[in-house]
């Protein structure tokens, strides 16, 4: 942690950038007011140099004369640049065209590595290993009743024979298997009966060790092979992959938008950015909840495993308000705590508050509520849930010039990752 002093007169307009120049620093930016009181902090605005997310406090305007202090933060080593810059003109709002999240990487989804006892999710392979003869591994599936469950597990290193073993909820063995000729262990469209925690066992039946990846899905595949976007009006062909793999496109929407979507010999479903839960989208109009990349799942259902897509836009969104980006975070809300986060408002404009919980297998449960304060602590606005998720996603009208305080906790026992997000509106 760092700290710089700069001396500022009341009413003055500055901004705070800090940025990245080597190695893996991931800038984060407080500015506290002579009183030691923060006015605003910011920890993704700034843009992305060598690799990371800068942090960058636009549009303060300092509320007395005196010594203003900057805390600057930063995960990891390298360097980094801060800069102050005085008499900035008021911030413009301007005519923004929204801009969609980035494309994902093409290539099949990468395992990482996780640790035994780990619940798995849905259509995300994860890495493990057996290091001595006799040993195991325990991994545990969440389901449903009704569900279809596909599950594989592959060796990647060694001499790997990996043996499986799959126990209901009532730890009954329901399930037994070796390896086929390929090495892989391939359960395809296992039938559960009962809802609860299946336990999987893993183990070597040749006693020889070595790592593995091993994933499950919902339906008749496991993992995602990432194709990338599609264009509108630009048929597609697809599939051909190996038994269990599903094929992910991304379509690039705004917020209103509604397209239609053709697709032969396809099963197909779409998601919206950052969210899991699947919609089928034949033989009806799609409206687009929110601005950024869609992905959009394909599986082949010909013999042949190939399919062809195309989508269609029937209606583009009216031009959406105009918003910046005052404060972006990623961080870590335990259970049971509240987190907050300053920046600097404006009488008579409108923020857009959106607090979303990261996906991940940690992040179970995990439901985040957010809170509006002014500089006297009374609440402007609240959200919880929002239309399709957990996440608290509203707007609220600032009622004066000032330091606002958005405060952050998660309901109930869970904790975990969030990202938070403030747009300054017209």
């Amino acid at each position: 942690r760092h700290i710089y002093l700069f001396s500022g007169r009341a009413g003055q307009q500055i901004s705070v950038s800090m940025v990245s120049t080597s190695g893996s620093v991931d800038p984060v930016l407080t500015l506290f007011d002579p009183s030691g009181s923060a006015l605003a902090t910011d920890d993704n605005s700034g843009g992305v140099t060598v690799g990371e997310h800068n942090a960058l406090l636009r549009d303060i305007r300092l509320p007395s004369d005196g010594d203003y202090i900057i805390q600057a933060l930063g995960g990891g080593t390298g360097g980094y640049r801060i800069s102050v810059q005085a008499e900035v003109p008021a911030l413009s709002l301007g005519q923004p065209t929204p801009t969609a999240t980035a494309s994902p990487p093409l290539g099949t989804t990468t395992p990482i590595a996780a640790a035994p006892d780990s619940p798995l999710a849905d259509h995300v392979p994860v890495i493990g290993s057996i290091d001595r003869p006799g040993a195991f591994n325990r991994y545990f599936i969440a389901a449903q009743a009704g569900d279809l469950l596909t599950i594989s597990v592959r060796p990647l290193t060694g001499g790997l024979i990996p043996h499986v073993e799959i126990y209901n909820p009532a730890g009954e063995l329901m399930l037994a298997t070796n390896s086929d000729a390929s090495g892989q262990v391939l359960i395809p469209g296992m039938g559960v009966i009962e809802s609860g925690s299946y336990a999987l066992f893993v183990s070597d039946a040749g006693r020889n060790g070595g790592a593995y990846s091993i994933g499950y899905g919902r339906g008749s595949t496991y993992v995602d092979d990432l194709l990338g976007g599609i264009p509108p009006e630009v048929a597609v062909i697809g599939g051909g992959a190996a038994v269990g793999i599903r094929q992910r496109w991304t379509l690039d929407l705004n917020a209103g938008d509604t397209i239609s979507i053709e697709a032969q010999d396809a099963d197909v479903q779409i998601a919206a950015p950052r969210s899991s839960t699947l919609e089928g989208v034949m033989s009806r109009p799609y409206d687009a909840p929110q601005t950024g990349s869609y992905a959009l799942y394909a599986t082949g259902i010909a013999r042949s495993g190939t399919y062809q897509l195309l989508w269609r836009l029937i209606s583009a969104a009216p031009t959406p308000a105009p918003a910046v980006l005052i404060l972006s975070a990623d961080d870590l809300l335990p259970a049971q705590t509240y987190l907050d986060y300053p920046f600097q408002g404006r009488a008579e404009r409108r923020v857009h508050i959106r607090v979303e919980a990261l996906d991940s297998a940690q992040n179970a449960g995990l439901d985040p509520v957010a809170v509006l304060l002014d500089s006297s602590g009374s609440i402007i606005a609240q959200g919880d849930d929002s239309a399709d998720s957990l996440n608290p996603d509203f707007e609220a009208l600032l009622p004066s010039d000032g330091t606002y305080r958005l405060r952050v906790n998660a309901y109930g026992e869970a904790g975990g990752t969030i990202s938070v997000r403030v747009e300054m509106l017209s």
